[in-house]
């Protein structure tokens, strides 16, 4: 809040009995009040905010002060930095006596702040019921308004919003029930369209909430962008009032600008919280919104990991295509990145998905020379490939296509980077590429990494991980029996007795007999 009850005066503007005649006046001590008024002190001295002796008084109810100060020629009607004078800080503050004092003295009872708050707008925001009661059954009484009046649904603030949007938004019930029985329109908008259901929804205050609905207020009404209560809440990350709208027949799938439903704004906001409060009823996780795009399609091309993965495990499409026949897979390609293209492809995403350019995530992957990318989303097509052919056993859910599989896979990473290395030759890249039937297209992207003319080395290495990852069993003998197939049998054998070295080494058994 702009207003508070921490008051700072900045000596270097106030002599010292003037700083002394505000502490005085802040703290009530009348006697010193009026001994420093005898003394010809400047009543009206004003601190770094443009607060006087009278604003101090006011905000801490002390009433003989006002009327000493008054008496002393204090103004009654100049504001502060914020534009609040003496009557709106007594409305803040809920000084009840106080603005009786005040308005007895002549001030303004429609003073306005800075903000277009008035007297009723600082007493509802701050749940002041006495001085709202005060209001409606003395002031505004007196000054020819009736119950069918509208002196109460004045707007004011940046969101020209009424005293009864202020009450729900901070969440002060008993001022709402006041205001609503004191008959301030309960259906009225803000400067945006939302109603103070849409208020309280975003604030999270839930009795707040139910109390309007049992008013029988729309839980549906859309504001000016056609949000909805909903949408608002979703927006502000609050899932409990969430999960109370829509258990209060709230319209899940309702969108609004950009076509955008509450699961979409919660993707993007990367809340997994409001997320899963929505699957819980059934809400459709894929409703599209602009340009055809799924809550996992923002998500993910927002590169929000954690709403992707709620999504998908509370059952979202992780093959939805939009309207530029993309899925989630083809926008964190692109975007690069590299976990949550590691998360989907474990989760399944189709690799042969065309875009409506001619594009699959592995042709994006490889023009943006991302190696790693690129090799996940060929191990991942061999794989898949290898448990389609019954190859591999995909009874176990893979977790990883960055890093091995299984312990055999990782113990054959020093080998396989020692033969490509120091033992293959290029012509042996080759014969590796057609014997384990890697497709054209994977070689030219393995292939169109370029360090120098010592390339290859790389591009082999990058190829026996691809194979290693899709090896099921025993990938140190599938390799000894690849290299002797491929006319490496010296190769194969120098191979053989390493890794029986090694396993004596370990207290093993002979791996290739």
């Amino acid at each position: 809040m702009l207003y508070d009850d921490v008051y700072e005066d900045d000596k270097e503007i106030l002599n010292q009995d003037e700083q002394e005649l505000h502490e005085t006046s802040r703290n009530g001590d009348l006697n010193m009040v009026k001994e420093l008024i005898r003394n010809k002190i400047n009543v009206n001295a004003l601190d770094e905010k443009l607060r006087s002796p009278l604003h101090l008084a006011a905000g801490q109810g002390h009433v003989d002060v006002i009327k000493t100060l008054l008496s002393a020629g204090a103004k009654i009607e100049d504001g502060d930095i914020y534009g609040m004078n003496a009557l709106l800080w007594a409305a803040w503050f809920g000084k009840v006596e106080v603005m009786k004092e005040l308005l007895q003295a002549g001030a303004d009872s429609s003073v306005v702040n800075k903000q277009g708050l008035t007297i009723v707008h600082c007493a509802a925001t701050r749940g002041h019921m006495d001085v709202l009661q005060y209001l409606v059954r003395e002031v505004f009484k007196e000054e020819g308004f009736d119950d069918e009046d509208t002196f109460l649904d004045s707007v004011g603030g940046k969101g020209k919003k009424t005293a009864l949007h202020l009450a729900a938004e901070q969440g002060h019930m008993e001022a709402l029930e006041y205001l609503i029985k004191a008959k301030c329109n309960k259906n009225a908008v803000t400067g945006d369209g939302s109603t103070a259901v849409h208020l309280a929804a975003g604030s999270g205050r839930r009795e707040i909430v139910l109390k309007l609905l049992e008013k029988k207020m729309d839980i549906n009404a859309k504001n000016k962008e056609g949000k909805t209560p909903l949408h608002i809440a979703a927006e502000a990350g609050q899932a409990s009032m969430v999960e109370l709208l829509l258990a209060n027949e709230a319209r899940g799938n309702v969108t609004a600008a950009k076509e955008m439903a509450a699961i979409h704004l919660a993707a993007r906001k990367n809340n997994t919280e409001v997320i899963n409060a929505i699957a819980k009823f059934n809400t459709d996780l894929d409703v599209p919104c602009e340009g055809g795009n799924s809550a996992l399609h923002l998500g993910a091309a927002l590169g929000n990991l954690d709403a992707v993965e709620a999504l998908v495990f509370a059952g979202a499409n992780v093959n939805m295509v939009n309207s530029k026949n993309r899925t989630p897979l083809h926008e964190v390609t692109e975007n690069g990145f590299t976990d949550i293209v590691e998360f989907l492809l474990v989760e399944g995403a189709s690799v042969d998905v065309v875009d409506k350019n001619g594009k699959t995530a592995l042709l994006m992957a490889i023009r943006a020379e991302n190696i790693t990318i690129t090799d996940m989303i060929i191990k991942a097509e061999r794989y898949y490939e290898g448990v389609r052919q019954g190859r591999i056993n995909g009874a176990k859910k893979v977790t990883s296509f960055r890093n091995e599989r299984t312990p055999q896979q990782k113990q054959m990473k020093p080998f396989c980077y020692d033969l490509a290395m120091k033992e293959l030759e290029e012509d042996d890249l080759r014969r590796l590429f057609f014997h384990w039937r890697f497709k054209e297209l994977h070689v030219k992207a393995i292939q169109s990494q370029y360090i120098g003319n010592k390339s290859w080395h790389e591009h082999a290495y990058r190829m026996l991980l691809i194979w290693l990852h899709g090896c099921d069993e025993n990938p140190l003998k599938e390799l000894y029996e690849t290299l002797v197939t491929a006319g490496r049998k010296k190769l194969a054998d120098k191979l053989r007795m390493r890794a029986n070295k090694l396993a004596k080494q370990n207290n093993g058994n002979c791996v290739i007999s």
